[in-house]
């Protein structure tokens, strides 16, 4: 299998990436490289269909729109009055 050689920087940068896009959303930055994955995969995809002159068949990824909403959490040891 051959392994992709990168540097620190651009390993730190991927990083960042994934850190920003999950305060985005609200969940962990694993979901939130889980999501960019998903989402350059799909860019991808796309990109080889209109090379071809087609368009994709897939359904749109279902992204959230709000910021996480702390409220939602019932967890009275997190409670502070």
């Amino acid at each position: 299998m051959a392994r992709k050689s990168i540097n620190r920087a651009e390993q730190l940068r991927e990083h960042r990436k994934d850190f920003e896009l999950a305060l985005e959303l609200g969940c962990t930055p694993a979901e939130a490289k889980a999501i960019r994955a998903q989402v350059e995969a799909r860019e991808k995809h796309r990109a080889m269909l209109a090379r071809h002159g087609r368009q994709s068949a897939l359904p749109p990824l279902k992204m959230p729109t709000t910021q996480a909403e702390f409220e939602r959490f019932n967890c009275s040891w997190m409670m502070r009055n």
